[in-house]
């Protein structure tokens, strides 16, 4: 499935996470379902919410509707990394790179 809103981001990369509370809850069996359709667009490489099967943004069918629970415009500089020290190996911070994704698909 294609995912438009992440076509300038690699197949790892770090957002600020911000939601206290805030996780997708639903039953295994869909969730399972989301991940083996595509649907679940982004996952948690670690689980820090609890979120139902670490899924961390869903999308549509087409790809053009795009839910997620990470906050990107939380770092959209690298000097907005939590860790002061981080160098990072792109020139701004990811959110940067997933805003200009959103806006090159939506042109």
């Amino acid at each position: 499935k294609t995912r438009p809103y992440l076509t300038k981001l690699t197949d790892t990369f770090e957002l600020a996470i911000a939601h206290a509370e805030g996780r997708l809850v639903t039953e295994a069996d869909d969730a399972a379902k989301y991940v083996k359709s595509g649907h679940a667009a982004l996952l948690y490489t670690s689980n820090v919410n609890g979120s139902t099967n670490a899924i961390a943004g869903l999308q549509d069918d087409t790809g053009r509707v795009f839910g997620l629970m990470p906050h990107p415009e939380r770092f959209i500089f690298k000097s907005q990394h939590y860790d002061p020290d981080w160098s990072g190996d792109t020139q701004h911070g990811w959110g940067h790179y997933l805003f200009q994704s959103a806006r090159e698909a939506l042109n």
